[in-house]
């Protein structure tokens, strides 16, 4: 046999090689394709401060960066919930007073909560219970000074404040709308966010860093309260706060293997009575 004869045979070979190479790469990308992943999100209007609790999942638009996801399911539930109270003890936080009352005595049965006062630093006033007398003791405590250091306080928190805890986790920060100097990045809070599970809201008086605030919501799935806007009495803004904390949506997903750090959600087909629906995005790992 020639060295020709040789190669020609050889070819339908090499060629089957080739095809199963192929076929073994779009398996694997059909595969990354059909893999599920979740997703936490909050569904409110900005201009009420009031969460949107009866989505399907054609409400739902989501990109993973510039890559279109296909959603699956979007199940809203309520449930328990630990939720830390992250409050402005600053020497510009008192501002925030008339609404941590209302925020304590919103807790509903079977939620505990954690007050935490904020200023350079984060303090531990009141370890997590069901027991309004305890957390309303505790906020009578605080004292207010110094800058108002957010993202260090909330990075301490979500770090060590969740460790014991089996609920449902949320942060809720009242803010007087200032944030002062922090050593740590935006990102890192995030990125530990996702890591501990935990959503974040803010609800704040004055706008001075409302953009640094709705960011951070918006990257932890959590929902931002302008309170000046919003102009309501602290009890109906409490009550829309622990509503937008204490349910969400869990939505199911395909689209690619594994979530990045740049999720975003739109809403669509909603009634024209809902002025500005907003949606945000917190990956399950």
């Amino acid at each position: 046999m020639s060295e020709r004869q040789s190669g020609v045979r050889g070819l339908p070979d090499r060629l089957g090689r080739m095809a199963r190479l192929l076929l073994v790469g779009v398996l694997a990308a059909g595969a990354a394709w059909a893999q599920e992943v979740r997703l936490l999100v909050t569904a409110f209007d900005e201009k009420t401060g009031e969460a949107l609790t009866d989505l399907g999942p054609e409400n739902f638009s989501i990109e993973d960066g510039s890559t279109p996801l296909r959603v699956l399911e979007a199940k809203y539930s309520e449930e328990p919930m630990d939720l830390m109270l992250l409050v402005d003890s600053s020497r510009i936080g008192e501002i925030v007073t008339p609404l941590v009352g209302p925020m304590i005595e919103r807790l509903a049965e079977g939620d505990q909560m954690a007050l935490v006062g904020f200023d350079q630093s984060a303090t531990l006033v009141q370890d997590f219970t069901s027991s309004r007398d305890l957390l309303l003791r505790g906020w009578s405590s605080l004292r207010y000074g110094n800058n108002p250091r957010i993202l260090d306080a909330l990075y301490a928190v979500l770090d060590a404040g969740f460790q014991n805890t089996t609920a449902r986790r949320v942060a809720v920060v009242l803010s007087a709308g200032v944030e002062g100097a922090s050593r740590t990045p935006p990102g890192d809070v995030l990125q530990l966010a996702r890591r501990r599970g935990v959503q974040i809201h803010f609800a704040y008086i004055e706008g001075a860093d409302k953009g640094l605030f709705e960011d951070l919501a918006a990257g932890a799935g959590g929902a931002w309260f302008h309170a000046k806007k919003l102009d309501l009495r602290p009890d109906e803004l409490a009550a829309r706060i622990h509503q937008a904390a204490r349910g969400r949506y869990e939505v199911r997903a395909t689209g690619v293997s594994t979530l990045g750090n740049s999720i975003q959600v739109e809403l669509a087909g909603l009634p024209k009575s809902i002025k500005k629906p907003v949606a945000t995005a917190l990956a399950i790992e």
